[in-house]
């Protein structure tokens, strides 16, 4: 990234121009972005947006009694905070073609699929439901195009549901919009999901927030017989589970407080599924990293708080055994800006991510939006 860009982006997210020319000063213009981020917050450098901002009037979730005169005084309407628990839910955006084909046995354009994608969403709560087909799936069928239950898709029409893309003939030729276009742009916009088997790579090399928007908002799913059935675990194993990737407040997982049998003596380090309560408040490395962290030349095994080497190594870190060890730090560095709840609410819904740029990004929009929440 270029230097005024560097500028740019660190003004975008709050912090004075002045701290970002000494941090860039200090480490060089070609420094990374995540190294400048870690350099502002050790030297106590804050988001003007963080400093000057109210805190945020918090509401239970599921609680719709009467606020009391201290939350009242702040200007709250009851019934602003008091929304049913379909605000909670992802806006879902449908494939209308590719779910159709894929009931069809991808012979005939079944509209029935496309009913029973919509009916079981609906049945979850979720009141933004859209359906994206071509306009000329209303001409009558042929022999090439098969289409069942037609019908279908006048009544979803009629409810709103459905959206015809635009087409037209020209010369006796027919013109086509790209109606996936169309679908990912606005599951983009509404922070939606995406429901169907295409990968839209076309898409992806078109826009790169559009492809880390598909590759971590795309739902597949699978027909059996009449029953439209998505994975549980939509991203993986180590994913999100099918209720909070369709969730705007994603629950974190209940932590196993079950005592580890092998204690001390346990070689599984980070992959132990077991709790160990020896060492609540280190860094969970493998066995063999924290041996070799602890007999490293001119190294220090220390608590992960703040301060000039509190992890070892230059920006503050100890050596990260992998990935979910990455997050762990990050999640560390965002705890110290922003509240822990929402930072634990964020990477919940990105399990994927352990960008420290980004994930600042995403947690500010989630605070503003949270905060637009508490005003009248």
């Amino acid at each position: 990234m270029e230097h005024p860009s560097k500028m740019e982006f660190f003004q975008k997210l709050g912090y004075d121009r002045e701290d970002v020319v000494r941090v860039l000063g200090k480490l060089g213009k070609d420094a990374l972005v995540n190294d400048v981020l870690q350099e502002l917050i050790r030297t106590g450098s804050r988001p003007r947006a963080q400093e000057s901002q109210a805190v945020p009037l918090l509401v239970p979730r599921g609680s719709c009694g009467v606020l009391d005169a201290a939350q009242r005084g702040r200007g709250s309407a009851p019934e602003e905070d008091c929304r049913g628990p379909a605000s909670s839910l992802r806006p879902i955006v449908i494939d209308g073609s590719n779910v159709a084909m894929s009931h069809g046995n991808k012979e005939a354009f079944s509209c029935r699929g496309i009913q029973l994608a919509v009916d079981w969403f609906r049945d979850r709560g979720h009141t933004y439901i859209k359906v994206f087909v071509p306009s000329w799936r209303k001409d009558p069928p042929r022999s090439d195009t098969p289409i069942r239950e037609q019908h279908v898709l006048e009544e979803l029409e009629r409810q709103a549901v459905l959206v015809y893309t635009p087409s037209r003939k020209v010369n006796g030729k027919r013109v086509v919009c790209y109606d996936d276009r169309y679908i990912v742009k606005v599951a983009y916009e509404q922070d939606g999901i995406i429901v169907s088997n295409d990968n839209y790579r076309d898409l992806q090399s078109e826009n790169p927030e559009w492809r880390w928007f598909i590759e971590q908002r795309l739902l597949m799913f699978s027909f059996v017989t009449d029953r439209f059935m998505p994975p549980d675990d939509p991203l993986g194993r180590r994913g999100p589970t099918l209720s909070n990737f369709l969730s705007r407040k994603p629950k974190p997982p209940e932590p196993s407080w079950q005592q580890c049998p092998y204690g001390k003596k346990c070689t599984y380090g980070i992959k132990c599924k077991f709790y160990h309560p020896e060492r609540p408040h280190h860094a969970q490395l493998a066995v063999a990293d924290e041996l070799r962290a602890k007999t490293r030349p001119g190294s220090a095994w220390v608590d992960p708080v703040w301060g000039d080497g509190a992890f070892g190594g230059p920006w503050g870190f100890a050596a990260a055994a992998d990935e979910g060890d990455a997050r762990a730090r990050v999640r560390t560095t965002l705890c110290s800006i922003f509240p822990p709840d929402l930072v634990d609410r964020v990477m919940a819904s990105f399990p994927e991510l352990s960008d420290l740029a980004r994930l600042i990004v995403l947690v500010q929009r989630s605070q503003r939006a949270g905060a637009r929440l508490g005003k009248p």
